[in-house]
């Protein structure tokens, strides 16, 4: 990040500060939405060397001031960002959703009445707090998420929304159902899903990434694995990890899809620049309560994908 632009946005998104040191107090925003400001308490805590954020009254936080950006105006500009090398991830991902040289697709819209986990409290609030913490999903993994839920739409009330962020914009969302009744899970009719990988941005701070299937498996691994959204990886997903500056890609699929762990981690081997791994699991997914406070170990277990194994397993399966 480039720290003086940051601190020029912030001025002048959020208004005046008081400067401690290497902190900035500026008045909560959060704490303004959720009618808990106090004009004696400390405020918005911002550390733009340490790049985080917390609020004691709210209890607001992140680890990225770029998601604090994001959670206060809408989205994350363009010129906020500084690359590492010469990949460039906003061009990356405007280039899968360009319909042609001057136009691009508009992303998916958040349900009308969505609200940010972050800063939120009551029923509905404390009911997704209960179950993504149920799942092992700590509410700063949450934060730096920007998980939510949806209180009143006709569609998604009563299901925790997880948003797809992708170069600092929301291009598309997924639901859980947590209260009443529907179906397990929701996706908007839309091709966007095959175009898209949850937890991109956050992904691409990582040098090892792993690449999941659902919201709450990549959630597992804190902020360094991409969900794919199913278990078939895309034309659009594989051309956006390749893009990424990350060195190498472990697959990590659910227990029920290990020969399929083993098929996408080749497929990617074959059509990426980084080193390819993958690791298959003997039971449930990476979510569960028996294999999430494993993960770790687990990945340094996880075998390069070998092009000629796959070779040979596929010559053996025609002849």
């Amino acid at each position: 990040m480039n720290n003086k632009r940051i601190i020029d946005y912030l001025d002048a998104t959020l208004g005046d500060c008081e400067i401690r040191g290497l902190e900035r107090n500026y008045k909560c925003p959060f704490c303004v939405d959720s009618g808990k400001y106090n004009p004696d308490s400390d405020g918005l805590h911002v550390n733009v060397v340490r790049d985080a954020a917390i609020c004691h009254t709210c209890g607001y936080a992140t680890r990225s001031l770029l998601y604090l950006i994001r959670d206060a105006g809408g989205t994350i500009p363009k010129r906020l960002f500084e690359f590492k090398g010469a990949v460039n991830i906003v061009k990356a991902v405007e280039s899968v959703f360009k319909v042609d040289d001057d136009a691009e697709e508009r992303p998916v819209k958040l349900p009308f009445d969505f609200i940010p986990l972050s800063g939120s409290s009551g029923t509905y609030s404390d009911a997704m707090r209960h179950y993504c913490s149920k799942r092992g999903i700590p509410d700063e993994v949450l934060n730096a998420y920007g998980v939510g839920f949806s209180r009143d739409d006709s569609k998604v009330g009563g299901y925790v929304v997880l948003p797809v962020y992708m170069g600092g914009v929301c291009r598309y969302w997924t639901a859980r159902r947590v209260m009443g009744r529907g179906p397990k899970s929701w996706n908007p009719p839309h091709t966007f899903k095959s175009r898209v990988l949850y937890n991109y941005d956050n992904a691409c701070n990582h040098k090892l990434v792993v690449v999941c299937e659902g919201p709450f498996s990549a959630m597992s691994f804190g902020t360094r694995a991409v969900g794919i959204l199913g278990s078939f990886i895309s034309n659009e997903q594989v051309r956006l990890l390749g893009n990424m500056p990350a060195e190498e890609f472990c697959v990590f699929l659910d227990a029920d899809k290990k020969d399929k762990c083993v098929e996408m981690a080749h497929e990617l081997a074959d059509r990426v620049g980084q080193k390819v791994s993958y690791f298959r699991l003997k039971r449930g997914d990476p979510n569960d309560e028996y294999n999430r406070c494993r993960l770790n170990r687990l990945l340094r277990h996880r075998r390069e994908a070998d092009l000629h194994d796959a070779l040979q397993r596929e010559f053996d399966r025609l002849f």
